[in-house]
């Protein structure tokens, strides 16, 4: 509970020094309290989620993508490529991952997102027949006959 308490103590104080400050950032070029605790709590600590966050899935990548057998390398390659494409430092080391990775994620994930809309076209369609025709009850809340 003790992190509890810290977080609605920090969450409380933001919220009346922001009211304080009138919720902006600075006022004539001079930072309000408000903007000090933007730019140096909530920035350096919305970095650091984010940095646990990548070294995360990295390693669950590093686990799950081991290459085991041919698709699974190729699933690798191309998930490198689409990760080094999305981040600055990975087009600078790899010029050509920017273009490939927006060519991989548009025209090789298109047939993805196709049979997942199709798949959930099918599903609304089919629940919408069970439910016309009295097959189906649980979305009344009695789901048991």
């Amino acid at each position: 509970w003790g992190y509890s308490f810290v977080l609605y103590v920090s969450m409380l104080g933001t919220i009346a020094v922001g009211l304080w400050s009138n919720g902006k950032e600075a006022v004539d070029g001079a930072m309000t309290s408000f903007g000090w605790i933007y730019n140096f709590m909530m920035v350096p600590l919305q970095g650091t989620m984010f940095a646990i966050l990548a070294f995360f899935i990295a390693s669950a990548a590093y686990r799950s993508f081991r290459a085991r057998s041919r698709e699974a390398a190729v699933l690798l390659i191309a998930a490198v490529i689409v990760m080094m494409g999305r981040v600055p430092l990975g087009e600078y080391l790899i010029p050509l991952s920017g273009d490939l990775s927006q060519w991989i994620l548009n025209v090789l994930n298109a047939s993805v997102r196709r049979a997942i809309l199709i798949g959930v076209s099918l599903g609304t369609v089919a629940l919408s027949i069970k439910i016309i025709f009295g097959m189906e009850r649980s979305y009344l809340g009695g789901g048991k006959e």
